[in-house]
């Protein structure tokens, strides 16, 4: 459910606040779309709304939603396979461009809908509004980036004590069973987000995996052992020429991906860790039982968890003090938007889109 809206489409995360700053997957997402609308406009304009309208009025189970990473509450995109569709807020911080103006995908300027005039009189406060809001980020990242190092520390300490010659055998015995042998084509790589950090603390959209997916494994660990397990998944998969979706960990989005999810399958291999997963499942494998013994760092391994645990919880803070920044810059211009006008446009493209498909 996303603003009251309750949505059976897949949704996802296209963008995560990270250590490394905002990671984005938006560009490959807008490749993989085909015929992009770019919706430009200032903060509460409407972007959001614009596209849970189309998508409460396609009323489909395949489309694919994507949630905004610092607002889970609000849509940052909508892409209708059917149809080579999708529609994408292309403001800071995915800022995005269509592949081809005018041939495939265009603008959509909310920003037409703004009382221009009668706004600038509030010129001065925005400007000093903008500036408190983006600067609460810098500091979240710094947060989580130290966290980061240290569980990049936990992990090196723990990684000692692995049994990796029996954990990559059970997993090439999944793969075996599950996946099968390499084919002839490649399958193609989608990467998203089923997780963020933002404001409301670092939460997932496990739950739905049930939903979309007839067998799932939960992968359980403690340690983040997965991380050694979920590449080889997607290798195997990817080399059998299956379509995979790699979710990504926000706390670690260049690294190795925390779901793994093969829809020609209908399989899913979905990580339980800080965030556990407690939905239906066939088989739970625990991971962290190739571990033999961490008693030697066992203080170190604990104190680094506690600590990177705090940062975050700091890095969230930071992000609610922005949103509470951003919520006043909202409201200071929705008292200026053509609500009406911008509702009528929305309409004019769900008509074009039912028609379509």
């Amino acid at each position: 459910m996303i603003g009251g809206i309750v949505l059976t489409a897949f949704y996802s995360y296209l963008g995560a606040n990270s250590p490394v700053g905002f990671h984005s997957f938006y560009q490959q997402a807008m490749e993989e779309a085909g015929e992009s609308w770019i919706i430009k406009g200032s903060p509460g304009c409407g972007k959001s709304t614009f596209m849970k309208y189309i998508a409460e009025g396609l009323a489909a189970d395949n489309i694919e939603l994507f949630k905004c990473s610092s607002d889970p509450q609000s849509l940052d995109g909508i892409m209708i396979p059917s149809v080579s569709v999708a529609y994408f807020d292309g403001t800071f911080p995915h800022v995005l461009e269509p592949q081809c103006p005018g041939a495939v995908g265009n603008y959509i300027n909310l920003g037409d809908f703004i009382d221009h005039a009668a706004i600038k009189s509030r010129s001065d406060e925005l400007v000093s509004l903008f500036a408190q809001y983006k600067a609460h980020y810098p500091e979240a990242y710094t947060r989580l980036n130290t966290a980061r190092e240290l569980l990049d520390d936990r992990l090196a300490l723990i990684c000692k004590s692995v049994d990796f010659e029996k954990l990559c055998k059970r997993t090439r015995g999944i793969i075996s069973r599950e996946i099968g042998k390499p084919g002839k084509n490649k399958g193609t790589l989608h990467r998203r987000f089923l997780s963020s950090i933002s404001f409301m603390g670092h939460n997932s959209d496990l739950n739905q995996i049930p939903l979309h997916y007839e067998r799932v494994y939960r992968l359980e660990s403690y340690y983040e052992l997965t991380r050694f397990v979920t590449p080889l998944l997607l290798d195997a998969a990817l080399a059998a020429g299956k379509d995979v979706i790699a979710c990504y960990d926000p706390m670690n989005p260049n690294g190795s991906p925390e779901h793994i999810l093969i829809p020609q399958l209908s399989l899913a291999f979905v990580t339980s860790s800080d965030i556990s997963y407690n939905g239906p499942h066939d088989r739970n494998i625990r991971l962290d039982s190739y571990i033999k013994d961490l008693k030697t760092d066992r203080a170190r391994i604990r104190f680094n968890k506690k600590t990177a645990s705090c940062l975050i919880d700091e890095a969230v803070q930071s992000m609610a003090h922005a949103k509470a920044i951003h919520d006043d810059i909202e409201q200071i211009y929705k008292d200026y938007v053509d609500f009406e006008g911008v509702m009528a446009l929305a309409q004019n493209h769900l008509d074009r889109l039912l028609k379509m498909i």
